[in-house]
């Protein structure tokens, strides 16, 4: 007991005696917290690193390591168990022996969706066990060398001195985006970064004659890493950056965190802007993308499913419903007092925005931390930014992107006011449920947004079926068919039936693309109907394809389902009638989500007034829900008591219709051409 009494005795003077070293309190106070909360050894590694780069004569590579080693103790990952590295490995393996022999890039491009498909399949099986729920926290405090530290404070220089001067940038830029190891909580690799700066030094003369696109362009071409949030997200991985080259696969978060690694490895000024969810949705759902600096600006690129994307900040960015952006810091600790910065808040530099300040006129206490909450479908109220200050009693939040409801809530996510749409133009208005129409008829025909910005393919899909033609003739010939019905005006997600001016005896029917296209016609469901209206039964199905590929498209456009589709290149399909029925006309449904009011469905009707409250439950007994006596300045939801979870907030405009928050505005915010809201 003596012994070991002496021991720590011993162990605690010879720690005062280490702190108490004159050159300890040389070293800034981020440096001292570091290598207070460090082991033995890894106090040796970095104090290692801190007296190498003492020794030279750039005084900023030693500042550069004093930053590192002041923000590694907020750093950490969590280490995938070893069946995932034999898993990557395996398929890495399986893809190479299957592409190797085809020259053919659409047969490449098919196996490896193949592979990846295996991959999934397998890892969400392997989830389910309980090595995947426990995974190792492996801390940077606790792993990091000396060696890795000074290799990658080097390299950083090198490779950016290597670059043109526009692409070079400030100390305190240096610091964040081209210096770090990391780039998030992603698993580190100790020679990545040589390795990269290596195998892509041919950008250095590149990068002299050709524009920053085409280089990224030509990286991306050689990697050709496919996202898949559907099928990802679920499994919560975390590959390391060689894993993202094998699998050539990940999650928007895993190719950006390779992305940036990469540039900085070049030496360019590159990291994430990200979103924790965006406004006017039914649930949550983030999204990050990397930028890169140059010329005073930044080129934000954002990975696609099979692209990368330059983001037109004046068109994509503006139209989507961000409440906020934010910019990943590395450098978040002060090396003077340790305080911590946030994230940057680069929500302006991105959309139009506004500063709101909300009264607490629902009597909660202002010492509470008040939230900028945006719409949740699951909990009401979903926190994107927490920065507030009290000005003249009133919470205020600075930068808040427009297009988007809003509410103001205390630390229970309660509003402290009635929610509220901060519109293009920077208005505000209050959803307070208190000005009642009593003479004025509200239609309802949907419960989700017609378009969801900046996208336009939901009606682009529908509308592109204009034209297309359905024709009749007794003979398979390709010059014998007549034009029977050409559709137009066509904009409705609703299934709809066609008549023709007269009834028609043909054996062959066939529809056709309109003439001069060559694009892909989108079809939920498709019939020829007899004279009760009724889909004629037992017609033959056939266009141009695989049999494989005729069975699946048959069955999706003839299951009446709407969610299913079949996609046609160039449409020209056609329908064999036994024994020479009279057809009377056809219905037809364009791909769609469902969200429309659907007959026999039940739905509920609710308005929030502090809480939700019902309006109105009934069956649908038309595509129209028609309501007297709302009020127009009503927060409402449509509930489907049926099925379906896609279900967001709306109003109403002066006409009694439906006023789909950032979306039936969205004209007022000046870009691009106007969009047309005639969506049935």
């Amino acid at each position: 007991m003596k012994k070991l009494f002496l021991t720590i005795l011993i162990i605690g003077f010879v720690y005062i005696a280490y702190l108490n070293r004159a050159i300890f309190y040389e070293y800034p106070e981020g440096v001292r917290n570091t290598l207070k909360y460090s082991n033995e050894t890894q106090k040796a590694e970095f104090e290692k690193v801190l007296e190498y780069f003492n020794k030279e004569e750039d005084n900023l590579k030693l500042k550069c390591a004093q930053v590192l080693i002041s923000n590694i103790p907020l750093y950490s990952y969590k280490k995938e168990p070893e069946t995932f590295n034999q898993v990557v490995d395996s398929i890495h393996s399986l893809k190479n022996k299957l592409i190797i022999y085809s020259d053919s890039l659409k047969y490449n491009k098919r196996i490896l969706k193949k592979v990846q498909d295996i991959f999934v399949d397998k890892m969400n099986f392997l989830c389910k066990t309980n090595e995947f729920f426990d995974k190792e926290e492996v801390r940077d405090i606790d792993t990091l060398s000396s060696s890795f530290l000074i290799e990658n404070i080097n390299l950083a220089f090198e490779a950016h001195y290597k670059l043109p001067k526009k692409y070079r940038t400030n100390f305190n830029d240096f610091c964040n985006y081209v210096l770090p190891y990391r780039n998030d909580q992603e698993p580190l690799e100790f020679h990545k970064r040589k390795e990269l700066y290596e195998k892509y030094s041919w950008v250095y003369d590149s990068i002299k004659t050709k524009p920053l696109e085409d280089i990224i362009i030509q990286i991306y071409d050689d990697l050709k890493i496919n996202i898949d949030f559907k099928k990802l997200s679920k499994l919560d991985l975390s590959p390391t950056y060689s894993q993202i080259e094998k699998l050539q696969y990940g999650l928007c978060r895993d190719v950006t965190n390779y992305f940036v690694l990469l540039f900085r490895s070049l030496g360019f000024a590159a990291g994430t802007d990200y979103i924790t969810t965006k406004g006017n949705r039914h649930s949550p759902i983030g999204h990050n993308w990397f930028f890169i600096m140059h010329d005073n600006t930044f080129l934000p690129i954002q990975a696609r499913s099979k692209s990368l994307i330059f983001s037109d900040i004046d068109k994509i960015f503006k139209l989507t419903n961000m409440p906020k952006v934010y910019r990943n810091v590395f450098n978040k600790v002060n090396l003077k007092n340790l305080a911590i910065t946030k994230d940057t808040d680069v929500t302006s530099l991105y959309r139009p925005t506004s500063t709101v300040q909300i009264k607490n006129i629902f009597q909660t206490s202002y010492k509470e931390d008040y939230k900028l909450c945006v719409f949740n479908r699951k909990s009401n109220w979903f926190e994107v930014d927490e920065s507030f200050k009290l000005v003249n009693n009133k919470v205020t939040f600075n930068n808040v992107g427009r297009g988007i409801v809003y509410a103001v809530t205390n630390s229970f996510l309660e509003p402290i006011n009635y929610p509220f749409y901060l519109d293009y133009k920077g208005n505000l208005m209050f959803l307070k449920n208190k000005n009642l129409k009593e003479d004025k008829p509200f239609n309802i025909t949907r419960k989700y947004p017609p378009i969801d910005l900046p996208n336009k393919w939901k009606t682009d899909r529908i509308k592109a079926l204009n034209n297309c033609k359905l024709q009749g003739s007794n003979y398979l010939d390709e010059n014998s068919f007549k034009d029977i019905y050409t559709i137009k005006n066509f904009c409705s997600t609703q299934k709809n039936q066609f008549l023709f001016k007269k009834e028609e005896k043909y054996k062959y029917y066939r529809l056709i693309a309109e003439e001069g296209t060559s694009y892909t016609s989108y079809i939920a469901e498709f019939a020829l109907i007899n004279m009760d209206l009724k889909p004629i039964e037992n017609v033959k199905i056939d266009f141009y394809g695989t049999k494989e590929s005729k069975l699946k498209q048959k069955s999706k456009i003839t299951d009446n389902d709407p969610l299913t589709f079949g996609r046609f290149l160039n449409m020209k399909i056609t329908f064999e009638v036994e024994n020479s029925q009279n057809v009377s006309g056809f219905e037809i449904q364009a791909r769609n989500d469902d969200n429309h009011i659907n007959i026999g469905e039940e739905y509920e009707l609710r308005v929030f007034d502090k809480t939700w409250k019902r309006v109105r439950k009934e069956k649908a007994k038309d595509t129209v829900l028609n309501y007297e006596s709302l009020a127009k300045d009503g927060l409402y939801i449509l509930h489907n008591l049926t099925k379906g979870k896609e279900e967001t907030v709306f109003t109403f405009d002066e006409n009694g219709n439906q006023f789909w928050f950032g979306v039936s505005d969205v004209n007022d915010l000046g870009v691009g051409a106007p969009m047309s809201m005639d969506f049935k």
